[in-house]
């Protein structure tokens, strides 16, 4: 539903209300059936009969202007953000498994929307581990995040920073690799990102390049229509999944340094990483590093610490 829709709407709620202060919400419910083909939810009529809110105190003014921060929620929310359209309003939510990355996209939310109070981060306890959770209600934000890609370029390109760094936190991990070679352990660290919209990920690669970044070449991973194994069981891929890397150890050192993740264990694994095999170079890292990680399942996680990725699938 527009905004213009509900200004309408809360209109009539007004008019009906000065002529009839006794009204109550049901009843201006079935009054408004008669005049308009989509009606906001009960609580919203509710609160509006009140005069409690108004429509655009649900807008939180969103005025468009490249930043950082939005370049920064854009790619957060293009990576692993959902819609919530519970109670027809519009709703740009995240649910991660890093309390850091959603703290950071609260803040942003915060200030591309120039609200005085912060938005909160939820905790939520499920029965497949712990997940933080934000929600950014704004019918406006919502309207522009949801325009084709290609008009987000020009909020994005001149704060590419923001934009990776969002990005790569939701869709990107530090790929740590310990190979049996010839002559023993081979140890290598490459800051991989994977989505399967071949947009998202050509515009990354773009971007990277215009830093001054050599960035492989884009590959497909699991593709459309291929049985592939997830924890030993079969599944079929809806879309091809595409990627990139950062393979050189300068640039995986450069990028932690310029964009970094905001995901503090993803920081700190392929901090550590980088820092091993540029000390130890890559034989004697294998020793150095499975005295701090250990292989669970297909991932690298530091002992006593539970296997969990930021992403929201």
């Amino acid at each position: 539903m527009s905004l213009s829709e509900r200004e309408a709407i809360f209109s009539e709620v007004h008019r009906l209300k000065k002529s009839n202060p006794n009204l109550d919400s049901s009843e201006l419910r079935s009054l408004l059936s008669s005049r308009f083909e989509r009606l906001p939810s009960l609580e919203t009529l509710k609160r509006w009969n009140a005069g409690q809110t108004a429509p655009n105190t649900c807008v939180n003014k969103f005025d468009a202007k490249p930043s950082e921060e939005l370049s920064f929620f854009l790619g957060a929310w293009l990576g692993d953000g959902w819609e919530d359209h519970s109670d027809h309003g519009k709703r740009l939510s995240l649910k991660v498994r890093s309390i850091d990355f959603a703290t950071e996209f609260a803040s942003c939310a915060t200030r591309i929307l120039n609200k005085t109070e912060p938005y909160k981060v939820r905790s939520l306890s499920e029965p497949d581990g712990q997940w933080y959770f934000v929600k950014a209600t704004s019918i406006l934000l919502h309207q522009f995040a949801n325009q084709p890609f290609p008009k987000l370029i020009e909020y994005i390109e001149n704060h590419p920073i923001g934009f990776l760094r969002g990005f790569f936190t939701a869709e990107g991990n530090p790929s740590v690799s310990v190979a049996s070679k010839r002559f023993g352990l081979e140890f290598a660290v490459t800051i991989c990102v994977s989505c399967t919209c071949l947009d998202y990920i050509v515009f990354s690669r773009e971007q990277l390049l215009k830093l001054g970044y050599r960035p492989t070449n884009l590959t497909a991973g699991y593709r459309e229509g291929v049985p592939h194994p997830i924890k030993g069981v079969m599944y079929q891929s809806n879309a091809t999944e595409w990627q990139f890397r950062l393979a050189r150890i300068p640039e995986v050192e450069r990028f932690l340094l310029e964009i970094g993740f905001a995901d503090g264990v993803k920081q700190a694994k392929a901090s550590f990483a980088a820092e091993i095999l540029k000390k130890y170079g890559p034989r004697k890292s294998p020793e150095v590093w499975m005295r701090e990680f250990e292989k669970v399942g297909r991932k690298w996680t530091r002992k006593g610490q539970k296997s969990l990725s930021s992403a929201s699938s």
